[in-house]
């Protein structure tokens, strides 16, 4: 009968002990949820003030006259333009679809 009574109070103390764990995990889960929104937020908040250009030029003579003429479409001038730089490849099979990204000032 003592042998039960502690092998009860194991197994209680061992579900209290997964009921704490559990809470933790759900609380975790909420906070990286939270976490990742306010992530989101911040890089979408960064992601204002640039733009994509898809083309296929390869040099940068001609990236630059591209986005120089898309620019001027848009009524922007270049000295509002930080920096422009080419990403990765949006189609790994074409090395040459990489897209530039413009970010202003």
């Amino acid at each position: 009968a003592e042998y039960m009574g502690v092998r009860r109070e194991l197994v209680t103390s061992a579900l209290n002990r997964m009921s704490f764990l559990e809470s933790q995990v759900d609380n975790l889960n909420y906070e990286n949820r939270q976490l990742r929104d306010e992530m989101d937020d911040l890089h979408q908040y960064s992601r204002r003030s640039n733009i994509l250009i898809l083309d296929e030029s390869s040099n940068l003579v001609e990236e630059e006259g591209k986005v120089g003429m898309i620019l001027d479409q848009l009524g922007v001038s270049m000295s509002s333009v930080d920096v422009f730089h080419r990403l990765r490849a949006i189609r790994p099979e074409n090395p040459r679809s990489r897209p530039l990204l413009v970010k202003f000032i």
